[in-house]
């Protein structure tokens, strides 16, 4: 059920992106005949057709003793699927490090290339912010790492179909290319900021100390500071590729991701937030375009930070 502040977006996104095919990992299954995606507007009619009351029952469904509630109505219809298998690739390229120990583990660099092609009416979902910026930060810090190896191995990971749901990154993790119980760290590059430059920022993903730590070290090295821990109602922290790399027991983040106007941005803040808020007129549609306007310092600033944080954990005596 969707309503725009858990999403984090209006329910046009929905629409946008979501009304076309939609794909899983050949063999993996999913529960339900049916899944649909219904706004707050329709919920409280269907409850209201079925005699409950959808707002104490959401209440409700913060206890820990709550139990599914059976709605007394049917629905019947007839659904008509087209279904067709694909091969979509995830892209890696290895750089092996320098110490004869250290070089066993890795770090990875990530970001997905894919986005949504072209919509129904023909028209191309450029994806040049969600998430070209992140491709174009992941290929820029491989060429200082090419240069100047890490003691520890590098990847530099694109991963596949991202937006039908962390598909590729869930399939690395899966079969991965590297141990994972000897890959030490995943830095995940989304959607990044094209608005201006900052005075901190911010990180979602794993909170491990140690790896806080060195986020913390890196943060100085590149004069900013770590945004004070906020709470995150959209989820953002479980829609990006980092997050299976968590879900794996891998330390893993995505620095700064995505445009989020509660930076503390140099300069006219009022203006920078509002440029950040527009950015939801563009995500997932057609219109996110590169713009030659952009102000790409805050862009920089966040992979000087991830070149660092990576230099600490491909360099440092301890993996975080």
């Amino acid at each position: 059920m969707h309503t725009d502040g858990s999403a984090g977006y209006g329910w046009s996104v929905v629409r946008n992106s979501w009304t076309q095919e939609r794909f899983q990992v050949a063999g993996t299954g999913q529960p339900g005949a049916l899944q649909g995606w219904i706004t707050q507007a329709t919920a409280l009619r269907l409850f209201d057709l079925a005699g409950l009351d959808f707002r104490a029952l959401a209440a409700g469904a913060d206890g820990l003793d709550f139990r599914p509630v059976s709605l007394p109505i049917q629905a019947k219809g007839r659904l008509h699927s087209d279904v067709r298998s694909l091969v979509q690739w995830n892209v890696a390229g290895l750089l092996p490090g320098s110490d004869p120990e250290l070089k066993k583990e890795l770090v990875i660099y990530s970001a997905h290339w894919d986005h949504f092609g072209r919509g129904a009416d023909g028209a191309i979902y450029s994806g040049a912010v969600d998430n070209a910026s992140g491709c174009a930060a992941v290929l820029a810090l491989a060429q200082p790492l090419v240069r100047q190896p890490l003691k520890r191995s590098v990847m530099f990971l694109f991963p596949c179909a991202e937006e039908q749901g962390l598909l590729g990154s869930s399939a690395y993790v899966a079969a991965p290319l590297w141990p994972m119980d000897r890959t030490v760290l995943n830095i995940n590059l989304e959607s990044l900021n094209v608005v201006g430059p900052t005075r901190d920022i911010g990180l979602l993903g794993s909170k491990e100390p140690g790896l806080r730590r060195l986020c913390s070290q890196a943060a100085a090295a590149t004069g900013l500071v770590i945004t004070p821990e906020k709470a995150d109602p959209s989820g953002l922290c479980f829609r990006s590729d980092h997050f299976p790399f968590m879900k794996a027991g891998v330390p893993a983040l995505s620095p700064g991701f995505s445009l989020d106007g509660g930076w503390d941005y140099l300069g006219d803040k009022a203006a920078a937030q509002a440029k950040a808020a527009d950015f939801l007129n563009h995500y997932h549609r057609p219109t996110d375009r590169y713009d030659p306007a952009w102000n790409l310092e805050g862009l920089l600033q966040q992979v000087r930070f991830a070149l660092e944080l990576g230099r600490l954990a491909g360099n440092g005596p301890s993996a975080p």
